[in-house]
């Protein structure tokens, strides 16, 4: 059983969140960008009993009907990384970007991975578990290391033809 005590969000959410709607889910998009865009199908709360440490999960506890899916992610504000004193909440949120969407990815994964009818049974209704849901993350975080590479060196290509055409900055 879920511990149902509500949490605030992370003081920092609110520039969070738009930056995590611009993100690239890969296969996992759809359901990402569904519970991003609904307020209440993200759950801010305590630790599952069993992992004090984890920084969202999700819940057989929000399936919703015997046929239904689940369609919220829980996460925990204790375990969400803290900002810095004096520390820029934008270079901070660029510093979180790729941990926390990877591990929205994680819990997508989760919720695809979800069967109804084995939860029914009382089977495990994730069959592919913890290594299925961390194989996405891991590849999510690949996957977006990748693109922040290309734009860096897109960035460097763009300063450089710049400087080529002008390198003394004179109009």
């Amino acid at each position: 059983m879920i511990k149902k005590i509500s949490q605030q969000a992370p003081s920092y959410w609110q520039q969070l969140l738009p930056k995590l709607k611009q993100q690239n889910y890969g296969q996992y998009n759809n359901v990402i960008k569904k519970i991003l865009n609904d307020p209440s199908k993200i759950v801010f709360s305590m630790p599952p009993s069993g992992s004090p440490n984890a920084v969202a999960f999700v819940s057989t506890e929000d399936a919703e009907g015997d046929k239904s899916g689940i369609e919220k992610i829980h996460i925990v504000t204790q375990n969400m990384p803290r900002q810095e004193a004096g520390a820029s909440v934008e270079d901070f949120i660029d510093s979180i970007m790729s941990s926390i969407s990877g591990v929205l990815t994680h819990e997508a994964h989760h919720i695809q991975d979800y069967d109804p009818e084995k939860h029914k049974r009382g089977e495990d209704p994730f069959p592919s578990g913890e290594h299925g849901a961390e194989a996405a993350q891991h590849q999510h975080e690949k996957q977006s290391s990748a693109r922040q590479d290309s734009m860096s060196i897109n960035d460097l290509f763009s300063i450089s033809d710049s400087f080529k055409r002008n390198p003394f900055g004179r109009r």
